[in-house]
């Protein structure tokens, strides 16, 4: 699969901790490295502290209607 690069992605980073709800919503450049790394870490971050609770989305933000 190939991604278009003029597409604007999105990720969606939610959970919950002692403290409260974790909510993070953060967009960029899918064709950019710094990108690839900064939704590798916030993945890293769900996984490390979200228990299971909330969710990760990355996603086109114009999706399907993206022609």
């Amino acid at each position: 699969m190939v991604a278009s690069m003029d597409h604007n992605t999105c990720a969606e980073v939610e959970y919950d901790t002692p403290e409260g709800m974790v909510h993070s919503d953060i967009c960029g450049d899918i064709g950019s490295d710094e990108w690839r790394d900064m939704l590798h870490r916030c993945l890293d971050e769900w996984l490390r502290n979200s228990d299971g609770t909330g969710r990760f989305v990355v996603g086109d933000t114009n999706y399907p209607d993206n022609d």
